[in-house]
């Protein structure tokens, strides 16, 4: 049995639209960390957002949310596409890494836990890690947030045939 490594990720409560991202008041926006893009009905009488669907899943770790989250990107036309079918609204809530048994805190470390949010979310919009996961076995423990993430991933790479 491979041991897991393990890292827990904070999501934001709130979440923003994408179009507001530079001017939000989101947690964490200046710093490090994942992010998820929603499709999403905002609901006034109740004062939130509603009928969730998981569009897609990123990470910054060189640079602040705040900053990757609007830059280009080949899946949000996917998720712009998608978006004009229905009455949903395009909002981002962001993740921090709050916990990890592996230390430093690493640029491999984050790949390896967008890859396994991904494979174990299946967001709508991403490509890379849907198939497959190839990363370190990994056991991800999602705190807060909005649905459609699960509260925990685990990720495993499947072994090579001999």
């Amino acid at each position: 049995m491979q041991t897991l490594d393990s890292v827990t990720v904070e999501w934001t409560q709130t979440a923003d639209t994408f179009a507001n991202i530079d001017k939000s008041k989101l947690p964490h926006l200046d710093e490090k960390g994942l992010y998820a893009i929603l499709g999403a009905v905002f609901d006034k009488p109740q004062n939130q957002w509603t009928k969730f669907n998981l569009l897609y899943i990123g990470q910054a770790f060189d640079q602040t949310l705040r900053v990757r989250i609007p830059q280009p990107h080949d899946a949000y036309a996917c998720f712009d596409e998608n978006l004009k079918k229905t009455t949903k609204t395009a909002i981002v809530m962001v993740g921090i890494v709050t916990q990890a048994s592996v230390k430093p805190i690493t640029q491999s470390l984050f790949d390896d836990v967008e890859c396994c949010l991904i494979h174990s979310n299946q967001p709508l919009c991403n490509t890379d890690c849907k198939a497959e996961y190839k990363g370190r076995p990994l056991k991800i423990t999602n705190t807060e947030g909005y649905p459609p993430l699960k509260p925990a991933s685990e990720c495993a790479p499947k072994p090579s045939p001999d």
